[in-house]
């Protein structure tokens, strides 16, 4: 409950993920008059990126596509970030920023090595779960 004079409150106890629908209700000595209800409000984290796809351009390269995730949570995606395993994920790559740029490219790949690519989303609540591809490189 806020203040008469508020113009915002905070909701606390959300769940990320979960969809919620807000109004407002104004009470005086007249009575009580509620607000329609808000649009659709997903709190939290993006999900994953969807629908990874490898693909090579040349046998020593490879790119990597996917969709958008499913939704956004409390704001719209800010970037997507990709990392790469040569070692069956014992260790990785740093993550690597591609922008909202939906596609990423790696070089120098070895022929017939297998390789992990993670992808994942960032809105201004943070990283998204990851997204995982196992794939061969092309010989």
């Amino acid at each position: 409950m806020a203040s008469a004079a508020a113009r915002s409150c905070t909701v606390t106890g959300l769940h990320n993920a979960w969809r919620y629908r807000f109004s407002v209700k104004a009470t005086n000595r007249m009575g009580t008059s509620p607000s329609a209800l808000s649009a659709v409000v997903v709190v939290g984290a993006t999900s994953a990126p969807r629908s990874l796809i490898i693909s090579f351009p040349r046998a020593s390269a490879t790119t990597v596509t996917w969709s958008a995730p499913a939704y956004v949570g409390t704001g719209p995606a800010v970037a997507y970030q990709i990392r790469w395993s040569a070692n069956h994920g014992t260790t990785w790559s740093a993550w690597t920023w591609t922008g909202l740029r939906r596609s990423a490219s790696r070089e120098h790949l070895a022929r017939g090595h297998t390789y992990i690519v993670q992808v994942r989303t960032r809105n201004n609540s943070g990283p998204s779960p990851v997204s995982s591809v196992t794939y061969t490189q092309a010989r």
